[in-house]
């Protein structure tokens, strides 16, 4: 019989979903295949990276359908705003949803789990947060002018009661909305940055972001959880590159492919247990430093603001 071949990624070791570190016994049965090691049960989507090779016919769709009742379970905070929407959206096809709302609430599509409550409740989020595989925390003020009492309430106490929920009830790991706003006093003083620099921000509401990375950096040492931080840049649609009013966006655009793609390679590299991304595409005007998100997680931006200079 001819062999049938498939492309899948190579992962990393998520002992929680129930596959071993080493799964050649567990495919052996599934098909008889020429494969690298890989160290994780792929998602429907990815299953396009390294070749497999399966004699049997059905292997594939088997492979498939076990995909499929694998899939992790991923809540976003904050899902009703400008990046939450974007992210329910783009992130749908390989994760089963689970939505945090606050004050303004969207209809669930099929499949969706819902709530509604305050970030800022401790014993709520223990709730809300109890049983997925990782935790997109996007809820939050993101208003640079933002007075420190709504950055105290909403960044700081907010963001110690979602690492502390995921904490209590063993969520393996916490995506960290940041903010370029954490360095921005490089930016304003022309200085090339990357994330190793020590933090220089420029507001209140940067300097409350810098306080979630800290925390999330004490929760990895700790306590053991996985925290990406994920330094935001200018996060708007084609149109507002085209119709700008700065050519700062040129350097500090972020596409909402780009910030899709790099949710999901911070999801699937859980094993990194701490890292800061710089989130831009590939600008080529870029003053932020994006190298270790393409090493350490395997960020590849397909978007460039130049292309709609």
């Amino acid at each position: 019989m001819k062999a049938r071949s498939l492309v899948v990624r190579k992962f990393i070791a998520a002992p929680h979903n129930g596959w071993s570190p080493d799964l050649s016994g567990q495919l052996q049965s599934i098909g008889r295949f020429v494969v690298g090691r890989f160290i994780a049960r792929p998602t429907r989507n990815e299953l396009r990276y390294y070749k497999l090779k399966c004699v049997s016919p059905n292997s594939i769709e088997k492979l498939e359908r076990e995909t499929d009742m694998a899939r992790k379970k991923i809540l976003i905070t904050g899902a009703a705003g400008k990046i939450g929407r974007v992210l329910r959206d783009g992130l749908k096809d390989d994760y089963d949803l689970r939505l945090l709302y606050h004050r303004t609430v969207l209809p669930a599509a099929p499949g969706e789990e819902v709530f509604v409550a305050s970030i800022k409740d401790l014993d709520k989020m223990v709730e809300v947060v109890d049983g997925v595989d990782s935790v997109v925390h996007m809820a939050g003020d993101p208003e640079v002018g933002a007075s420190f009492e709504s950055v105290y309430e909403n960044n700081i106490l907010g963001t110690y009661c979602i690492y502390e929920a995921a904490r209590r009830t063993g969520v393996p790991q916490v995506i960290f909305a940041s903010t370029n706003h954490v360095t921005g006093y490089y930016e304003i003083d022309g200085i090339y940055t990357k994330p190793e620099m020590p933090v220089r921000p420029d507001s209140h509401y940067g300097a409350s972001k810098a306080y979630g990375e800290a925390l999330g950096r004490y929760y990895v040492d700790a306590f053991g959880l996985s925290v990406h931080c994920l330094r935001i840049g200018t996060f708007q649609p084609v149109e507002s590159v085209q119709n700008r009013t700065s050519d700062r966006i040129l350097s500090t655009w972020l596409s909402h492919r780009d910030m899709v793609q790099l949710t999901k390679r911070s999801i699937e590299a859980a094993s990194v247990k701490f890292g800061i991304y710089y989130g831009i595409s590939n600008n080529t005007r870029a003053y932020w430093d994006t190298e270790s998100a393409r090493k350490e997680i395997g960020y590849d931006p397909e978007d460039n603001a130049e292309d709609y200079a």
